[in-house]
């Protein structure tokens, strides 16, 4: 039995938007799954994506080439930015007012 296993995860990544762009660094390979909030309340992106299991129970990213993915977090009645066309999700909070829609920049 290997003492490396890799397998595909999904994780969490809580998206902290700076001037209504948040990245993530991910590898190449991974897709985009669900966007929602998390039982915090935070805004989050769920990413499949490969991970190498641990013999000792820890997970970490493959490796693989990373890539950076840029999100555009936009309230409802926002502009689209260019380059920001491909459509991810809408998150809705509980007990807030305010929906949010996720696009991913090309």
């Amino acid at each position: 039995m290997s003492a490396k296993t890799v397998l595909k995860y999904v994780l969490k990544y809580v998206l902290r938007p700076d001037n209504g762009v948040a990245e993530v660094n991910v590898p190449q390979t991974s897709k985009v799954v669900e966007v929602g909030y998390d039982p915090n309340n935070l805004l989050a992106v769920w990413i499949e994506q490969p991970v190498v299991t641990e013999p000792t129970g820890g997970v970490q990213p493959a490796t693989v080439e990373m890539i950076t993915r840029r999100f555009h977090v936009l309230e409802t009645g926002s502009n689209i930015p260019e380059g920001a066309a491909r459509y991810i999700g809408t998150a809705i909070a509980q007990g807030q007012q305010k929906v949010w829609h996720l696009y991913e920049e090309r």
